[in-house]
């Protein structure tokens, strides 16, 4: 028994295909919409050294997958996104 037993057959929910959504294994919002930063390979190895020295996985198939995320790839997109340092209010922490 469910909910749906206690309404009556006109209230009942009919079934109806809903289109499935396909999102791609390796989706990336930021792909091809954006220029890449130039220090990109730069920002890609100091991300996986630091998950190293941290040992950011517990399992050497979580780490294989974290060498396959491209962290500096999409720090590389957010960068050339952000505001130039000289237009933002850093406060008393940057003084």
């Amino acid at each position: 028994m469910n909910t749906n037993d206690f309404l009556s057959p006109e209230a009942q929910p009919t079934l109806t295909s809903q289109p499935v959504m396909h999102i791609v294994p390796d989706y990336n919002p930021f792909n091809r919409q954006y220029k890449v930063h130039p220090l990109k390979a730069e920002v890609e190895k100091k991300a996986l050294d630091f998950m190293e020295r941290y040992r950011l996985y517990w399992t050497e198939e979580q780490r294989q997958r974290l060498y396959g995320q491209d962290c500096g790839g999409i720090a590389g997109y957010v960068y050339t996104l952000a505001p130039m340092p000289s237009n933002c209010n850093w406060g008393p922490i940057w003084r």
